[in-house]
C-alpha cells in the first residue's frame, strides 16, 4: 500500500543491519479479488522485499470489499501452512470484525494493530477485551 518495500530493504542493507536485526512486517492493503489475486499481490510482496516479513497483517477490514476478509484470511492461513508467511495478524479491526473473523479461523490473529493512546483507550475497550480472551497482541500504532 504505502510502496516501502523495496526502499526499506535498501536502508536495512545501507544501514549494515543483518535481515535478523529487524522485525519486519507487512500488509495487505485491500482485501479483494479472487483468492489467486490475493495470492499473487502477497507473493509479489515477498518478492519486492526479497524475505519473509516476520509478520504479514491485513491493513482494514473496511477498506475495499469487506467480504472479502475472511477469504483472505484463508489464503494467508494458507501461505502460513505452507510456511511462506510466518506469522499473521490483523490491522484497525474492531470487535465485530475480531468476532467474525475468530468464529470461522483455523490461526488466530497474532497481533491486532491499533491507533492506541490515552485519548482512544476508553474507545477500545471492547477490542481490548476480545485480544485478552483470545491471546491477541495489542500493537500500538499512531
Amino acid at each position: 500500500m504505502y510502496g516501502t518495500e523495496e526502499a526499506t530493504m535498501e536502508a536495512i542493507q545501507a544501514a549494515g543491519l543483518s535481515r535478523s536485526e529487524v522485525y519486519l512486517t507487512s500488509k495487505i492493503a485491500e482485501p479483494h479479488g479472487s483468492d489467486a489475486e490475493i495470492r499473487a499481490g502477497i507473493e509479489e510482496t515477498l518478492q519486492r522485499m526479497g524475505t519473509t516479513p516476520d509478520l504479514y497483517l491485513i491493513h482494514n477490514p473496511m477498506i475495499g470489499n469487506e467480504d472479502r476478509v475472511l477469504p483472505t484470511w484463508k489464503v494467508m492461513e494458507e501461505m502460513k501452512d505452507e510456511g511462506k508467511l510466518k506469522s499473521i495478524g490483523v490491522s484497525n479491526f474492531r470487535p465485530q470484525d475480531l468476532e467474525k473473523l475468530l468464529k470461522v479461523c483455523k490461526h488466530k490473529p497474532v497481533i491486532n494493530q491499533l491507533e492506541f493512546h490515552p485519548m482512544v483507550l476508553k474507545h477500545l475497550e471492547p477490542v481490548l477485551a476480545i485480544h485478552k480472551e483470545h491471546g491477541i497482541v495489542t500493537e500500538a500504532v499512531s
